[in-house]
Order: structure tokens, then C-alpha cells, then sequence
């Protein structure tokens, strides 16, 4: 895991390489794999009851945050954005390869208009999530026929109670995070980034105790959980595999299942597949 190195004289309250702002699903597995690659994590949780606006809107944000994420988002109309179809899409995909092999992987075909595609399909998804800064952890990258360049970290393997995929996901999760060595850090809500000559450096929360800064060596990942999730239908008993799955050079991602099934594919409407190509799904 790569830092980011900034000599100031800040006060810092912690210090960890990743701050996750909430346990929301994007927050819980970026959590899970930044611990797996020897990170430190914080994972806070506001201990809020989930709310039903979509996960970017962050009103208690202060003005330095909210120009940093209008910034990132000028050129799309966020309230002119449709909710997806679900929240947690179904990618049909064979075994990914590793990280190493993913980066061996010759793409010649880039083109950013689709960066802005992607956010707009990542930004009223509940599982969506931002990450400061575009390079993470180990993911294996494979080429969409849209052009796009997908950047997937598998989580797991895990069968979803199809009477709750949703919930179940959160579970598992949940229960992952703990056996990766992850703790939640309760009632702390964000209430602002904290920048040095333009980069994220950390984050503040409000807590209990009060104020308490937290500076990342690596980055950020905002997220809230937000609810409930819109989920497609999975046959009874079928696998899946969770996954963060972001495009190449872009900051925005979300949390998807992936399966190489077929007919758990054709259940839940998946994308067709990601391996050799892929379109996006959910939107």
C-alpha cells in the first residue's frame, strides 16, 4: 500500500492509512480489503438510523468538503439523477485473476467520458462510495466493451438469504470485517476532510467526546449507510461473490456480486460478462 507523505504541523487526534466514514457496504468492504493488504483502518459508524437520501448528500459537511466534492461532480446534474433499477447489481463474471495478473493485462482502449458515466451510475446507488484518491489497494483490472476499465477487488464468497439479500450482504460483511481484525468506531459522524495544498490528508468527526481528527496516509472512502437497498432476485442456495468494482482512474466505485452462474445470472438481470467484457449494470 502506497502512503501519501505530507510534512505539516497538524494536531492529530489518530492516525491510521484508511478512514471509512460509515458501515455502509462500500464502507465495510473497503474497510476488509485495506486491512488485508497490512493497512491500519478507522471504520466509523454515526449510530444513525439509515437514511433514505442517497448516501452523497452530506448537508452537515463544511464548505471546504462540500467545493472539494461539487468539484468532482461539475459537469453532472446530481438531482436530475435516476435511482437504479437495484442498489446491489449482479455482474456475471468468471474467476478474476490476481492482482498481479491484473495489472499484466494489456488494455489499449481508455476513453474518460466514461469516468463521468460511471459516477452517474455509482452516485444514487446506495452501495456507492468515493475515494480520494484513484489508486488503492491490489485489484485486478479488466477491459468493459464500453470502452471503460474496470478495477475489481474480490471480498468473499458468500449465499445471500434471498428473503433478504440486502441485509444478509450487510451480515456477512459485517462479520468479515470483524474477522479481518476491524473494529467500528461508534457515534462518530464526519464533519469535514481535511486538505494540505489540495489533497486530502484526514478527516474530522464529531464524537461523544468531541471534535476528534483522524489523518489517512492513504486516503479516504465516503460512504453513509443509507437504506433500504434495492436488491435484484438470486435462486435459493446460489453463490456469489462480493466485490468492490470501480473504473480505472476514477475516484467512484460501488459494491457488486459477482457470479459465474449463468442461470443465478439470468435470475437476478445481471451484466453480461466481465471477463474478456463487461457493460455496466444497474443503471
Amino acid at each position: 500500500m502506497r502512503h501519501i507523505t505530507v510534512d505539516d504541523e497538524f494536531g492529530w487526534d489518530d492516525e491510521v492509512d484508511v478512514i471509512c466514514t460509515d458501515t455502509a457496504p462500500g464502507g465495510l468492504a473497503t474497510a476488509i480489503a485495506a486491512a488485508r493488504a497490512g493497512g491500519a483502518v478507522m471504520l466509523a459508524s454515526a449510530d444513525l438510523p439509515a437514511s433514505e437520501t442517497d448516501w452523497f448528500e452530506a448537508p452537515q459537511l463544511d464548505d471546504p468538503t462540500a467545493t472539494f466534492l461539487h468539484e468532482l461532480t461539475a459537469d453532472i446534474e446530481l438531482e436530475s439523477l435516476p435511482r437504479p433499477s437495484v442498489d446491489l447489481p449482479v455482474r456475471l463474471a468468471s474467476a478474476l485473476p490476481t492482482a498481479d495478473e491484473g495489472r499484466k493485462r494489456r488494455i489499449d482502449t481508455f476513453d474518460g467520458a466514461h469516468l463521468r458515466d460511471w459516477a452517474m451510475q455509482c452516485i444514487p446507488a446506495r452501495t456507492g462510495y468515493l475515494y480520494t484518491r484513484v489508486t488503492g489497494w491490489d485489484t485486478a483490472a479488466w477491459q468493459s466493451d464500453d470502452g471503460g476499465r474496470l478495477a475489481v477487488s474480490e471480498i468473499g464468497a458468500m449465499s445471500p438469504d434471498v428473503d433478504d439479500v440486502g441485509g444478509s450482504v450487510l451480515t456477512w460483511l459485517t462479520a468479515a470485517a470483524e474477522d479481518a481484525g476491524v473494529s467500528v468506531d461508534r457515534s462518530t459522524v464526519l464533519q469535514r476532510l481535511i486538505f494540505d495544498d489540495g489533497v486530502v490528508v484526514g478527516a474530522e468527526f464529531d464524537t461523544e467526546g468531541g471534535a476528534l481528527t483522524v489523518r489517512a496516509r492513504h486516503g479516504v472512502l465516503l460512504c453513509r449507510a443509507v437504506g433500504p437497498l434495492v436488491t435484484p432476485p438470486l435462486p435459493q442456495g446460489a453463490e456469489v461473490r462480493v466485490a468492490l468494482v470501480g473504473r480505472l482512474a476514477s475516484r467512484f466505485g460501488r459494491v457488486e456480486l459477482l457470479t459465474a452462474d449463468p442461470a443465478v445470472a439470468a435470475a437476478a438481470g445481471a451484466c453480461v460478462q466481465l471477463s474478456g467484457s463487461a457493460r455496466p449494470c444497474g443503471a
